[in-house]
């Protein structure tokens, strides 16, 4: 939103449905003549979960006739079956579907600042008509996503890795009386009780980083998934905290 409007535009904001998924109808009827980019994230961030891959792709091939559609897939990696949930297929098909992914999330090069979108060579025209899409890429980012396409291998234990710590940790908060959003990503957000700066400072007090978020009126806890040992500290470190 704010990069949005740090270039002159307007930002107009889609609540997502009950279960957390995006509201596809809603967005559907916002699509004005003034729209000129519809963006989606699914997986979603920062709720971790999930829209039906057939209800989005309906949505994508009815709306990209009124507007380009943005769907940001940095997660789908992070899926048991991502080939089912990606909306690829439509760019091959015609549709002004732009597909991001990116090297930060399963890949673990964030730092390298690496990713890559596929759209119809008319859209990739006009995007890079616009900006140096590749001015920020050197040879150690190109080189190391190369690689890191090739370890396929490795990527299969980290998201391996990834689920048995996103269950272990779902199990423990929900057990702790927390109700968190099914998480399909790397990461579990849950309300909690707390005011969200003074449980982040705590949190950091303990050597424990996470993100908190005020959302529906509620203060939010974000913990991103790392090894099992250091998501049973946080664990810990939470229950200290919280006094749970």
């Amino acid at each position: 939103m704010s990069t949005a409007q740090a270039m002159g535009g307007t930002w107009k904001p889609v609540p997502l449905t009950v279960d957390y998924s995006h509201d596809l109808d809603g967005m559907n009827a916002a699509i004005d003549s003034a729209t000129r980019l519809v963006y989606v994230c699914n997986p979603n961030n920062p709720t971790g979960s999930i829209t039906n891959a057939e209800s989005l792709k309906k949505f994508c091939i009815e709306a990209s006739a009124k507007a380009p559609i943005f769907v940001d897939e940095a997660y789908l990696e992070f899926l048991e079956k991502p080939e089912t949930q990606t909306m690829v297929g439509l760019v091959a098909e015609g549709k002004d579907v732009i597909v991001a992914r990116t090297f930060s999330k399963i890949h673990g090069m964030a730092g390298l600042r690496i990713g890559y979108i596929v759209a119809t060579p008319e859209r990739i025209e006009s995007i890079t008509s616009k900006v140096r899409s590749t001015m920020g890429l050197c040879v150690t980012s190109l080189k190391g996503a190369i690689a890191s396409m090739k370890e396929t291998e490795f990527l299969g234990q980290c998201k391996a890795q990834n689920t048995e710590c996103r269950d272990y940790v779902t199990s423990e908060i929900t057990n702790l009386g927390y109700n968190p959003i099914p998480s399909y990503t790397s990461f579990l957000i849950f309300p909690i009780a707390m005011e969200g700066k003074s449980f982040m400072k705590s949190m950091y007090e303990e050597g424990v980083g996470i993100r908190a978020y005020e959302m529906y009126g509620k203060s939010w806890c974000r913990v991103s998934m790392g090894t099992h040992e250091e998501l049973e500290y946080f664990v810990e470190t939470f229950k200290k905290v919280t006094k749970a």
